[in-house]
């Protein structure tokens, strides 16, 4: 049993240390398979859609409502009449995390990684992560970019940032398209 601060929160065992990940090699931890979603009735058309690599939300045909995930009915007027709407692609990070802990193994060669709250264009907001830079350099407002990335069967949206000048995790700043310089 391990004592923390709190005597009311013991721990059967320490945490364990994780390997550092190789940024050059991508090596760490032994790759595990990825935990992918189980797509239902309900969110099917949302991961059919990012399959075919796009990134759609749901609208109600009532009262305009955007949002995501996907529902059976809609969340501001309880309407069940919506459709799916194709996102432009454009958002912005609402709020992100950086996690340094893998809570599950498969993610322990990806870590430092940033877990964020996109704001798409069209007003919906999903969890996804922000790729191509540094986590440290994430910020709340900053302008991101729809792309998509396999993994483990699955086709995920993930968001890169734009219009910036940003680290590589594994380099210099490097200065993105339409900036100059670089």
């Amino acid at each position: 049993m391990v004592e923390t601060s709190d005597p009311s929160r013991q721990c059967d065992e320490a945490p364990q240390a994780v390997p550092p990940r190789d940024e050059a090699s991508g090596a760490g931890a032994a790759e595990l398979p990825y935990p992918a979603p189980q797509p239902d009735e309900v969110t099917r058309p949302f991961w059919d859609a990012c399959a075919r690599r796009e990134l759609c939300f749901q609208e109600c045909a009532g009262c305009g409502h955007r949002w995501l995930p996907p529902s059976v009915l809609c969340p501001r007027c309880w309407g069940a009449d919506t459709r799916w709407t194709p996102a432009c692609g454009e958002g912005t990070v609402f709020s992100f995390a950086v996690y340094h802990r893998a809570y599950h193994p498969a993610f322990r060669s990806r870590l430092p990684y940033v877990v964020a709250v996109i704001e798409l264009g069209e007003g919906p907001r999903l969890l996804s992560n922000v790729v191509g830079m540094a986590p440290a350099e994430v910020r709340v407002d900053m302008p991101v970019r729809l792309e998509f990335q396999d993994e483990g069967g699955v086709t995920l949206p993930v968001f890169r940032p734009v219009g910036m000048s940003v680290s590589r995790p594994d380099g210099p700043p490097v200065s993105q398209p339409g900036e100059g310089g670089g």
